[in-house]
C-alpha cells in the first residue's frame, strides 16, 4: 500500500511539475535552492519553515509552529512553484504524505530580493491574507532549529 501511495505521489507530481519560465523578462531562477523563514502565524503560534526550490518547479516545503517555544507540529508540503513577474504561485499536491484530491494553491507577491534574501506578500483569500514572509538562503543541508 505504501509503495502505491508513494508511486502516485510521484507520478503526480511528475505530471504536474514543468520547468520554470520567465515571464516578464524575469529571471526566476534566483529563488531556486533552499531558504529558511519564520513568521507569526497567529497571535499565540509562531511559525519556522524551511522551502526547497527546484528548477524543475518542484517544491518542498518544511514548516514547524511553536507555542512558547515547545514545538506543536510539524508539516511537510509537496508540490510545484511559479514565477510569473511579480507573482509567486505554489499548488501542494501532498500534505503530510497524504495525496490530496484538489491542489491548494496560493498566491504571494514579491516584494524585494536582495541576493540571498527574499520577501514575498500572501494575496489570498483565507486566513493567511497579508502575512509577509522573509527569508533568507541557506545550504542544502540546513537544519530547522
Amino acid at each position: 500500500m505504501l509503495k502505491r501511495v508513494f508511486l502516485f505521489f510521484v507520478l503526480n507530481l511528475a505530471a504536474h511539475a514543468a520547468p520554470v519560465a520567465a515571464a516578464n523578462g524575469l529571471e526566476p531562477l534566483y529563488m531556486v535552492g533552499v531558504w529558511y523563514g519564520e513568521y507569526q502565524h497567529d497571535p499565540f503560534v509562531f511559525a519556522r519553515f524551511i522551502a526547497e526550490r527546484r528548477e524543475n518547479g518542484e517544491l518542498i516545503v518544511i514548516y514547524r509552529y511553536y507555542r512558547d517555544d515547545a514545538l506543536l507540529s510539524e508539516h511537510e508540503n509537496v508540490g510545484e512553484w511559479e514565477l510569473k513577474g511579480d507573482r509567486y504561485f505554489t499548488r501542494y499536491f501532498t500534505l503530510n504524505g497524504h495525496a490530496q484530491a484538489r491542489a491548494q494553491q496560493n498566491e504571494y507577491e514579491i516584494l524585494q530580493y536582495s541576493g540571498d534574501e527574499l520577501s514575498y506578500r500572501s494575496s489570498g483569500d483565507d486566513q493567511y491574507r497579508d502575512i509577509v514572509y522573509r527569508v533568507k538562503r541557506v545550504e542544502p543541508d540546513f537544519v530547522l532549529p
